[in-house]
């Protein structure tokens, strides 16, 4: 898959098909445009010129369930996988798995993970 971030459309269908009747857990085109906008903030702050951004990806990430949640029972949520490709940021996986389980469970989370490129591109001060 590999439908480009601003396809409203597109996006919401790849979304639809994963997720089916769920209620929980779920993934929304508007919390990828989010997470895009905050990568891009975060590579600024970084100064990494955007000529580098390429191979840089975002996991976006449901919220986690506490511990003692696990009764018996498997919680699932929606993943979505981004990537910066020379033309912009596309949306390259969504997928329904499993949950990450901690102390007292947590909010959602986006994981910037920056490419070997944009790494050596990060200006030596910051090193």
């Amino acid at each position: 898959m590999k439908i480009r971030v601003d396809q409203k459309i597109k996006i919401d269908r790849a979304i639809y098909l994963e997720q089916r009747r769920s209620t929980v857990r779920t993934l929304s085109h508007e919390r990828l445009i989010e997470a895009v906008k905050r990568a891009e903030k975060r590579l600024k702050k970084l100064r990494i010129p955007q000529k580098y951004w390429k191979g840089c990806k975002i996991r976006c990430e449901p919220e986690a369930v506490c511990n003692s949640y696990n009764r018996g029972f498997s919680s699932v949520g929606t993943w979505g996988h981004l990537e910066r490709f020379p033309t912009g940021w596309f949306v390259t996986g969504i997928a329904r798995t499993f949950v990450r389980q901690v102390a007292h469970g947590s909010a959602e989370r986006n994981i910037l993970l920056l490419a070997d490129t944009a790494k050596a591109a990060i200006p030596i001060e910051w090193k």
